[in-house]
């Protein structure tokens, strides 16, 4: 069963970038840092900052957020509660 519950994929998928947006959201401002100054360090534009922390984005890049959690030191945790998200476009999960 899903940890979303009930939820269909796409309203999973919704409250999960949600849900990270959130984090970020938090540990930025517990970093006294703007959206601007997040965005300098990350290398991203500022909306994308924006975009991420209201969840109205899609398709972020995993590297993004391993950024973002870099200047933020936190653990991948923070970011990702459950652990990274499984690969999409057909790509297959590195085989261990």
């Amino acid at each position: 069963m899903s940890p979303w519950g009930d939820l269909d994929k796409d309203e999973a998928s919704a409250l999960g970038r949600v849900i990270i947006g959130a984090g970020i959201r938090a540990g930025r401002i517990r970093l006294g840092m703007t959206q601007v100054e997040l965005s300098l360090w990350v290398g991203v534009s500022q909306s994308v900052i924006s975009r991420l922390e209201t969840g109205t984005t899609q398709g972020v890049r995993f590297r993004t957020l391993a950024r973002i959690v870099g200047v933020m030191e936190a653990c991948p945790g923070f970011v990702f509660p459950d652990g990274p998200p499984p690969p999409t476009r057909g790509r297959s999960a590195p085989r261990t």
